[in-house]
């Protein structure tokens, strides 16, 4: 999961104002906007309540033999290196917040056209952008690893863990009311259906479970604010 050494990136954060306040997005850019010949390519990472690190092999775009594509990562608002919400109440987490920063960092870098690669919920984000904005500089889309309907999707989840030990049945039943077995559940159920890699790279890790769950004993230390209310 490890970028390529070749690879150059800038990262900082951009403000981001929601009903007066200020927040922190923060977001890595590998290649250059300045005088690049290729659109640039926005990754839009899943969840709600991931970051963008699993990602991360996506810059390889961004190398001379891929064609020198710039390609611009971020965590959502709540997650990561962004700011966090945790004194938020559910309704301030919609899917228009979610919109509204994504417009906002194209604005930002003065982005006029642009294309979208988006996984899991962040295809979700997407097409969202597409149906509620219609912006003229989104020429494309990828769609990765999405869904239609959540309830086909949640069927289908059910489907894949009444394959797995009681104990992740019971770990995924609990959900964040037990976020010590949602996570141990979480993580099992993601080792069978989800990255068959060894070792499970530490991006995939970190993204997934440990800044969401933190401590894996104990749950301390991480933020599921944005998965619970979304």
């Amino acid at each position: 999961m490890a970028t390529s050494p070749d690879a150059k990136f800038t990262e900082g954060h951009v403000s981001y104002v929601v009903n007066g306040e200020t927040l922190q997005t923060y977001y890595k850019l590998f290649g250059s906007l300045e005088g690049s010949k290729k659109r640039p390519l926005i990754a839009l990472h899943g969840g709600p309540g991931m970051s963008h690190d699993y990602m991360l092999p996506i810059s390889d775009l961004s190398l001379p033999s891929y064609g020198e594509r710039p390609v611009l990562f971020y965590d959502q608002i709540g997650n990561a290196r962004s700011t966090h919400l945790r004194e938020k109440p559910k309704e301030f987490f919609t899917v228009d917040l979610f919109v509204n920063e994504l417009t906002n960092l194209v604005s930002h870098f003065k982005i006029s056209e642009y294309d979208l690669l988006g996984h899991s919920w962040g295809g979700m984000l997407a097409t969202e952008l597409e149906v509620r904005l219609h912006p003229t500089g989104l020429k494309s889309m990828i769609i990765s690893d999405s869904l239609s309907q959540t309830k086909l999707w949640g069927m289908s989840s059910m489907q894949l863990v009444s394959q797995l030990g009681d104990d992740v049945k019971a770990g995924m039943a609990a959900g964040f009311g037990d976020p010590v077995k949602y996570r141990a559940a979480l993580e099992k159920f993601h080792a069978a259906y989800g990255c068959l890699v060894r070792p499970v790279p530490k991006e995939i890790t970190f993204s997934v479970l440990d800044q969401i769950f933190g401590d894996k004993e104990t749950g301390e230390g991480g933020d599921s604010t944005v998965s619970i209310n979304m």
